[in-house]
Protein backbone atom coordinates (compact mmCIF):
# COMPACT_ATOMS: atom_id res chain seq x y z
CA UNK A 1 0.00 0.00 0.00
CA UNK A 2 1.32 3.42 -0.92
CA UNK A 3 1.57 5.97 1.88
CA UNK A 4 0.10 9.05 0.24
CA UNK A 5 0.81 11.28 3.20
CA UNK A 6 -2.62 11.60 4.80
CA UNK A 7 -2.90 14.90 6.62
CA UNK A 8 -1.66 14.58 10.19
CA UNK A 9 -3.88 17.17 11.84
CA UNK A 10 -6.22 14.52 13.16
CA UNK A 11 -9.41 15.53 14.92
CA UNK A 12 -9.98 13.44 18.07
CA UNK A 13 -13.75 13.59 17.70
CA UNK A 14 -14.04 10.43 15.60
CA UNK A 15 -12.11 8.45 18.22
CA UNK A 16 -14.26 9.75 21.07
CA UNK A 17 -17.71 9.08 19.62
CA UNK A 18 -19.84 6.76 21.73
CA UNK A 19 -21.22 3.50 20.44
CA UNK A 20 -24.81 4.09 19.35
CA UNK A 21 -24.41 7.87 19.36
CA UNK A 22 -26.32 8.53 16.13
CA UNK A 23 -29.16 6.19 17.17
CA UNK A 24 -29.32 7.95 20.54
CA UNK A 25 -30.35 11.12 18.72
CA UNK A 26 -33.14 9.25 16.93
CA UNK A 27 -34.31 7.59 20.13
CA UNK A 28 -34.40 10.85 22.07
CA UNK A 29 -36.23 12.65 19.27
CA UNK A 30 -39.07 10.12 19.57
CA UNK A 31 -38.90 9.91 23.37
CA UNK A 32 -39.30 13.67 23.75
CA UNK A 33 -42.99 13.20 22.88
CA UNK A 34 -43.54 10.79 25.77
CA UNK A 35 -46.28 11.94 28.22
CA UNK A 36 -45.18 12.78 31.74
CA UNK A 37 -45.76 10.03 34.30
CA UNK A 38 -47.97 10.72 37.29
CA UNK A 39 -46.97 10.00 40.89
CA UNK A 40 -48.72 6.62 40.93
CA UNK A 41 -47.08 5.57 37.67
CA UNK A 42 -43.69 6.55 39.06
CA UNK A 43 -44.33 4.66 42.31
CA UNK A 44 -45.37 1.53 40.40
CA UNK A 45 -42.26 1.72 38.23
CA UNK A 46 -43.91 2.46 34.89
CA UNK A 47 -41.14 3.03 32.37
CA UNK A 48 -40.55 6.65 31.33
CA UNK A 49 -39.53 5.44 27.85
CA UNK A 50 -41.92 6.27 25.02
CA UNK A 51 -43.24 3.02 23.55
CA UNK A 52 -42.32 4.16 20.04
CA UNK A 53 -38.71 4.64 21.17
CA UNK A 54 -38.36 1.13 22.62
CA UNK A 55 -36.94 -0.34 19.41
CA UNK A 56 -34.27 2.36 19.15
CA UNK A 57 -33.48 1.92 22.86
CA UNK A 58 -32.89 -1.82 22.48
CA UNK A 59 -30.71 -1.20 19.42
CA UNK A 60 -28.59 1.25 21.41
CA UNK A 61 -28.09 -1.24 24.25
CA UNK A 62 -26.90 -3.83 21.73
CA UNK A 63 -24.50 -1.32 20.18
CA UNK A 64 -23.17 -0.33 23.61
CA UNK A 65 -22.58 -3.97 24.52
CA UNK A 66 -20.67 -4.61 21.30
CA UNK A 67 -18.83 -1.32 21.74
CA UNK A 68 -17.59 -2.25 25.21
CA UNK A 69 -16.25 -5.55 23.92
CA UNK A 70 -14.53 -3.88 20.98
CA UNK A 71 -13.00 -1.17 23.17
CA UNK A 72 -11.14 -3.93 24.99
CA UNK A 73 -9.35 -4.60 21.69
CA UNK A 74 -8.59 -0.99 20.83
CA UNK A 75 -4.93 -0.24 21.26
CA UNK A 76 -3.96 -3.69 22.60
CA UNK A 77 -0.37 -4.02 21.37
CA UNK A 78 -1.20 -1.25 18.86
CA UNK A 79 -3.04 -3.98 16.95
CA UNK A 80 -6.51 -2.47 16.54
CA UNK A 81 -8.30 0.82 16.11
CA UNK A 82 -12.03 0.99 16.80
CA UNK A 83 -14.45 3.73 15.74
CA UNK A 84 -18.09 3.88 16.82
CA UNK A 85 -21.13 5.51 15.22
CA UNK A 86 -19.06 6.61 12.25
CA UNK A 87 -21.02 9.19 10.23
CA UNK A 88 -20.75 9.27 6.46
CA UNK A 89 -21.97 12.43 4.75
CA UNK A 90 -23.13 13.09 1.24
CA UNK A 91 -21.43 15.46 -1.18
CA UNK A 92 -22.73 18.44 0.79
CA UNK A 93 -21.49 17.04 4.10
CA UNK A 94 -24.97 16.21 5.36
CA UNK A 95 -25.38 12.93 7.31
CA UNK A 96 -26.26 10.11 4.96
CA UNK A 97 -25.28 6.94 6.81
CA UNK A 98 -24.06 5.76 10.19
CA UNK A 99 -21.63 2.87 10.61
CA UNK A 100 -22.22 1.23 13.98
CA UNK A 101 -18.62 0.03 14.48
CA UNK A 102 -15.48 0.08 12.35
CA UNK A 103 -12.54 -2.10 13.35
CA UNK A 104 -9.14 -1.75 11.70
CA UNK A 105 -6.36 -4.19 12.55
CA UNK A 106 -3.60 -6.32 11.08
CA UNK A 107 -6.34 -8.78 10.10
CA UNK A 108 -8.06 -6.19 7.91
CA UNK A 109 -10.94 -3.72 8.01
CA UNK A 110 -14.34 -4.75 9.39
CA UNK A 111 -17.72 -3.06 9.36
CA UNK A 112 -19.87 -4.29 12.27
CA UNK A 113 -23.58 -4.12 13.01
CA UNK A 114 -25.35 -5.62 16.04
CA UNK A 115 -28.65 -7.48 16.20
CA UNK A 116 -30.73 -8.70 19.15
CA UNK A 117 -32.70 -11.33 17.26
CA UNK A 118 -31.90 -14.77 15.88
CA UNK A 119 -34.20 -14.16 12.92
CA UNK A 120 -31.90 -12.20 10.64
CA UNK A 121 -33.78 -10.58 7.79
CA UNK A 122 -32.71 -10.06 4.22
CA UNK A 123 -32.82 -6.31 4.87
CA UNK A 124 -30.30 -6.62 7.72
CA UNK A 125 -27.92 -8.61 5.57
CA UNK A 126 -28.24 -6.18 2.69
CA UNK A 127 -27.69 -3.22 5.00
CA UNK A 128 -24.43 -4.46 6.53
CA UNK A 129 -23.10 -5.42 3.07
CA UNK A 130 -24.00 -1.97 1.72
CA UNK A 131 -22.33 -0.26 4.70
CA UNK A 132 -19.14 -2.28 4.19
CA UNK A 133 -19.06 -1.30 0.52
CA UNK A 134 -19.61 2.33 1.46
CA UNK A 135 -16.70 2.25 3.92
CA UNK A 136 -14.51 0.56 1.31
CA UNK A 137 -15.40 3.22 -1.29
CA UNK A 138 -14.44 6.11 0.99
CA UNK A 139 -11.21 4.56 2.28
CA UNK A 140 -10.20 3.46 -1.22
CA UNK A 141 -10.81 6.95 -2.58
CA UNK A 142 -8.72 8.55 0.15
CA UNK A 143 -5.84 6.07 -0.05
CA UNK A 144 -5.99 5.66 -3.85
CA UNK A 145 -5.97 1.92 -3.41
CA UNK A 146 -8.71 -0.70 -3.08
CA UNK A 147 -9.34 -1.33 0.63
CA UNK A 148 -11.46 -4.48 1.19
CA UNK A 149 -13.93 -4.27 4.08
CA UNK A 150 -15.54 -7.34 5.65
CA UNK A 151 -19.18 -7.01 6.79
CA UNK A 152 -19.74 -8.55 10.21
CA UNK A 153 -23.08 -9.13 11.96
CA UNK A 154 -22.70 -9.36 15.73
CA UNK A 155 -25.27 -11.53 17.46
CA UNK A 156 -25.95 -9.83 20.78
CA UNK A 157 -28.45 -12.46 21.97
CA UNK A 158 -27.74 -15.74 20.19
CA UNK A 159 -24.65 -17.18 18.48
CA UNK A 160 -26.56 -19.19 15.85
CA UNK A 161 -28.73 -16.94 13.69
CA UNK A 162 -31.59 -17.99 11.49
CA UNK A 163 -30.99 -16.31 8.15
CA UNK A 164 -33.51 -15.36 5.51
CA UNK A 165 -34.53 -18.10 3.06
CA UNK A 166 -32.49 -16.82 0.13
CA UNK A 167 -28.83 -16.84 -1.00
CA UNK A 168 -26.86 -15.26 1.86
CA UNK A 169 -24.31 -12.57 0.98
CA UNK A 170 -20.76 -12.85 2.24
CA UNK A 171 -21.48 -11.72 5.80
CA UNK A 172 -19.57 -13.06 8.79
CA UNK A 173 -21.60 -13.91 11.93
CA UNK A 174 -20.13 -13.86 15.44
CA UNK A 175 -21.51 -14.03 18.97
CA UNK A 176 -20.75 -10.77 20.80
CA UNK A 177 -19.17 -12.74 23.65
CA UNK A 178 -16.69 -14.30 21.23
CA UNK A 179 -15.55 -11.11 19.49
CA UNK A 180 -12.08 -10.95 21.06
CA UNK A 181 -11.35 -14.58 20.23
CA UNK A 182 -12.75 -14.21 16.72
CA UNK A 183 -10.38 -11.37 15.88
CA UNK A 184 -7.45 -13.09 17.61
CA UNK A 185 -7.80 -16.15 15.34
CA UNK A 186 -7.59 -14.18 12.10
CA UNK A 187 -4.24 -13.98 10.39
CA UNK A 188 -2.61 -10.70 9.35
CA UNK A 189 -3.38 -9.21 5.94
CA UNK A 190 -1.98 -5.72 6.58
CA UNK A 191 1.56 -4.77 7.46
CA UNK A 192 2.16 -2.48 10.43
CA UNK A 193 2.74 0.43 8.04
CA UNK A 194 -0.44 -0.32 6.07
CA UNK A 195 -2.42 -0.55 9.29
CA UNK A 196 -1.15 2.85 10.40
CA UNK A 197 -2.00 4.40 7.02
CA UNK A 198 -5.56 3.01 6.93
CA UNK A 199 -6.17 3.94 10.57
CA UNK A 200 -4.97 7.49 9.99
CA UNK A 201 -7.23 7.86 6.95
CA UNK A 202 -10.20 6.53 8.95
CA UNK A 203 -9.68 9.19 11.61
CA UNK A 204 -9.99 12.03 9.11
CA UNK A 205 -13.49 13.60 8.95
CA UNK A 206 -12.75 14.51 5.34
CA UNK A 207 -12.55 10.80 4.47
CA UNK A 208 -16.24 10.49 5.36
CA UNK A 209 -17.45 13.84 3.99
CA UNK A 210 -18.25 15.25 7.43
CA UNK A 211 -16.99 18.36 9.17
CA UNK A 212 -15.02 18.15 12.40
CA UNK A 213 -17.36 20.71 14.00
CA UNK A 214 -20.37 18.48 13.37
CA UNK A 215 -18.77 15.67 15.39
CA UNK A 216 -18.41 17.55 18.65
CA UNK A 217 -22.08 17.19 19.66
CA UNK A 218 -22.27 15.09 22.85
CA UNK A 219 -25.58 16.30 24.29
CA UNK A 220 -27.43 13.25 22.94
CA UNK A 221 -24.99 10.90 24.67
CA UNK A 222 -25.39 12.58 28.06
CA UNK A 223 -29.17 12.80 27.67
CA UNK A 224 -29.41 9.12 26.71
CA UNK A 225 -27.46 7.94 29.74
CA UNK A 226 -29.72 10.12 31.93
CA UNK A 227 -32.71 8.40 30.31
CA UNK A 228 -31.11 4.98 30.85
CA UNK A 229 -30.71 5.76 34.55
CA UNK A 230 -34.42 6.68 34.74
CA UNK A 231 -35.44 3.49 32.90
CA UNK A 232 -33.26 1.33 35.18
CA UNK A 233 -34.63 3.04 38.31
CA UNK A 234 -38.20 2.51 37.08
CA UNK A 235 -37.44 -1.15 36.44
CA UNK A 236 -36.15 -1.53 40.00
CA UNK A 237 -39.29 0.12 41.40
CA UNK A 238 -41.46 -2.13 39.24
CA UNK A 239 -39.75 -5.23 40.67
CA UNK A 240 -40.28 -3.95 44.20
CA UNK A 241 -43.94 -3.15 43.48
CA UNK A 242 -44.45 -6.60 41.95
CA UNK A 243 -42.83 -8.27 44.95
CA UNK A 244 -45.03 -6.32 47.36
CA UNK A 245 -48.15 -7.13 45.31
CA UNK A 246 -47.26 -10.83 45.16
CA UNK A 247 -46.51 -10.98 48.88
CA UNK A 248 -49.76 -9.20 49.69
CA UNK A 249 -51.72 -11.56 47.46
CA UNK A 250 -50.18 -14.60 49.17
CA UNK A 251 -50.99 -13.19 52.61
CA UNK A 252 -54.58 -12.48 51.56
CA UNK A 253 -54.93 -15.99 50.12
CA UNK A 254 -53.54 -17.57 53.29
CA UNK A 255 -55.79 -15.44 55.47
CA UNK A 256 -58.80 -16.32 53.33
CA UNK A 257 -57.89 -19.99 53.49
CA UNK A 258 -57.62 -19.80 57.27
CA UNK A 259 -61.07 -18.17 57.49
CA UNK A 260 -62.56 -20.83 55.22
CA UNK A 261 -60.97 -23.65 57.23
CA UNK A 262 -62.21 -22.11 60.46
CA UNK A 263 -65.72 -21.64 59.09
CA UNK A 264 -65.81 -25.16 57.69
CA UNK A 265 -64.63 -26.59 61.00
CA UNK A 266 -67.37 -24.65 62.81
CA UNK A 267 -70.04 -25.96 60.42
CA UNK A 268 -68.83 -29.52 60.89
CA UNK A 269 -69.00 -29.15 64.64
CA UNK A 270 -72.57 -27.83 64.42
CA UNK A 271 -73.49 -30.68 62.10
CA UNK A 272 -72.06 -33.17 64.58
CA UNK A 273 -74.39 -31.85 67.25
Amino acid sequence: MTDIGVERSVSPSLRTRSAGQAVMQKCLAVHDDAPQRGRLARALGHSPLHSDAAGWYAEILAALDTGRRLDALDGVGAGFMVLHSLPIGDEDGLPGADIEHLVIGRSGVFCLSSTLTRSVTAEQLDAVVLEARLVSTHLSRTLQRVVPVTPLLVMASAPEPKTAARPTPDVEFVDSRALAGWFAKRGPVLTTAELATVALAAEQPSTWNVSADALEETTAVNDFFDLQSEVDAASDRERVALTVATTTAVIVMLASAAVIVSATSGLLQLAGH
